[in-house]
C-alpha cells in the first residue's frame, strides 16, 4: 500500500479549505504518487488521505487501484442502504464533497453537509472545542434523519475516534474506512 497524504502538516492543512487549494492538491498527489510507483500495473494499492481525495479519479483513469478516505468512508455509510450526512469544519469545501458523494454512488442515501460554526483554524488548535462542536454537529444530521454521519477531515480522525465512543455504529471515520478497503483489496 501507498499512502500519499498532502496534509503533512499544519500549514499544508490550513491550506486545504477551499476548491482551488484542493485542485493544487490534485496535481501534487498525481505527481508524487507518479514519481513513488512508476506504473499502474501490479503497483500497491493508493489510499489518498485528504477527506476531498484529491487525485482519486486521475489516477484512477491512469490504471492505478486507489481509494480516498473521503470515497471509503462515504460507502461505509451507505453501506446496508443506511441514509446518512457528514459532518465537517471545511465550510468552502461543501460544494466538493456533494460532488465527491455523488462519484462515490451514494447521493440517493446522503441526508447532507453539517457544519461547525467556529473558524475551522481556531477548531483546529483547540481539539476539545472541535470534539465539543462535532459532537453538536452529529446531533443535527441524526434529527435530520441521518443513521451514520462521517467526520469528514483526515486532520478529525482524533475528534471521530471520540466520537464513535459516544455513538456506537454511527460514526465513520475515513481513515478507518479507508483501512477496511486495503485489507478487503489484499484477500479479493
Amino acid at each position: 500500500m501507498v499512502l500519499v497524504n498532502p496534509n503533512t502538516d499544519r500549514a499544508t492543512t490550513a491550506m486545504i479549505t477551499g476548491p482551488e487549494a484542493l485542485a493544487d492538491a490534485t496535481r501534487h498527489v498525481v505527481a508524487l504518487v507518479q514519481d513513488l510507483v512508476h506504473a499502474p500495473e501490479g503497483a500497491p494499492m493508493v489510499v489518498v488521505a485528504a477527506f476531498g481525495d484529491p487525485g482519486v479519479p486521475e489516477l484512477r483513469d491512469a490504471g492505478y487501484r486507489v481509494t480516498g478516505i473521503g470515497e471509503a468512508a462515504l460507502q461505509a455509510a451507505a453501506a446496508g442502504g443506511r441514509r446518512f450526512a457528514l459532518a465537517t469544519t471545511t465550510p468552502d469545501l461543501a460544494e466538493a464533497i456533494c460532488g465527491l458523494v455523488d462519484r462515490a454512488g451514494v447521493a440517493d442515501l446522503f441526508t447532507g453537509v453539517e457544519l461547525t460554526t467556529t473558524d475551522l483554524l481556531m477548531l483546529a488548535e483547540d481539539p476539545e472545542a472541535c470534539r465539543e462542536e462535532l459532537d453538536a454537529v452529529v446531533w443535527r444530521c441524526l434529527a435530520a434523519g441521518a443513521q451514520r454521519v462521517v467526520i469528514g477531515g483526515g486532520p478529525l480522525s482524533d475528534a471521530a475516534a471520540d466520537l464513535a465512543g459516544r455513538y456506537p455504529d454511527v460514526i465513520v471515520e475515513p481513515l478507518t474506512a479507508a483501512a477496511a478497503v486495503v485489507a478487503y483489496s489484499r484477500h479479493s
